[in-house]
């Protein structure tokens, strides 16, 4: 869950064949939308028209990404609330929570006083826009890792921080809100034997110190980038055993995706049967791997 990093980390180990679940409110920025996000989570309660905004012809949530917005509010609804408790059955045997945290700077909403996860463009006049502190956010995480783990106890949570600028800000205030983000991801993990960090803030900052590795914005990541931190992620953090599986799966999955000049010949035929025979192979073997790919 969080920035638009978890998304290219989490679409990564999707399609290498992982059970995980993405972002099921959409993408997020800053840490205390992200730990509402999470309490819900843990004790889902049904989304109604009184979570629902309306401006510019659309239904919009606070609580949501924009991708979550429609013209129709039962259908935004529909779709909020099949993503929250599908995310609740995932989160009751789910191993390892990833939270990319992105900005320490938020958005409140001035009638409510509630932090938004997105503005969905309302004027400005309807929030104040300010920087949360270090001990905000470890107050906020302190109960939810307890609350999480009293309902998951083989649960471990893993924090990086989004090495994407928010340049908006401003260089020397995105660097202080990058700071305040690992401050206090140091102090909840001191405070906790269940969770960790992931730096992969740190290997874009001090590895990958070119532009090179960024799209034509100059702040987010290219494949080449995500390539190398992905690498690096799976030497450390996925077993050796796994690692043999994942070659299996990569193998079979290049298999399915070769494409021949000439598909009716026999001998593609039989490369045909050949690869759905070790495909079926393959499920019996591990049948906790996520297929991602269709039989040809």
């Amino acid at each position: 869950m969080g920035s638009c990093f978890t998304e290219n980390l989490g679409t990564r180990l999707k399609n290498d064949g992982f059970d995980v679940d993405i972002n099921p409110f959409g993408v997020l920025y800053n840490p205390i939308s992200i730990a509402n996000s999470l309490n819900l989570i843990a004790n889902p309660i049904s989304f109604s028209e009184k979570n629902l905004v309306f401006d510019n012809e659309l239904y919009h949530s606070f609580l949501h990404h924009g991708s979550f917005s429609s013209d129709n509010s039962s259908a935004t609804l529909d779709s909020m609330n099949t993503g929250l408790f599908q995310a609740h059955i995932f989160f009751k045997e789910v191993r390892y929570i990833f939270i990319t945290l992105g900005t320490a700077w938020v958005y409140r909403h001035v009638q409510t006083q509630e932090i938004v996860s997105n503005c969905h463009k309302f004027p400005s006049k309807f929030f104040e826009y300010y920087r949360l502190s270090v001990d905000e956010i470890v107050k906020a995480y302190q109960p939810l890792i307890a609350n999480l783990q009293s309902q998951n106890q083989n649960v471990k949570i893993i924090f990086t921080v989004s090495p994407i600028r928010h340049w908006k800000d401003g260089a020397h205030e995105n660097q202080l809100s990058k700071s305040t983000l690992l401050l206090s991801i140091e102090q909840i993990q001191s405070n906790h034997s269940d969770v960790y960090y992931y730096p992969a803030y740190e290997l874009l900052m001090d590895d990958l110190r070119d532009y090179r590795f960024y799209e034509s914005d100059l702040l987010h990541l290219n494949s080449l980038a995500i390539d190398y931190i992905f690498e690096h992620f799976s030497n450390s953090m996925i077993s050796s055993k796994t690692s043999e599986i994942l070659k299996q799966y990569r193998a079979l999955q290049n298999d399915v995706l070769h494409r021949p000049f000439n598909p009716n010949t026999a001998k593609h035929l039989a490369f045909i049967e050949r690869t759905n025979a070790n495909i079926i192979n393959f499920t019996k073997k591990y049948p906790e791997v996520i297929l991602h790919f269709n039989r040809p």
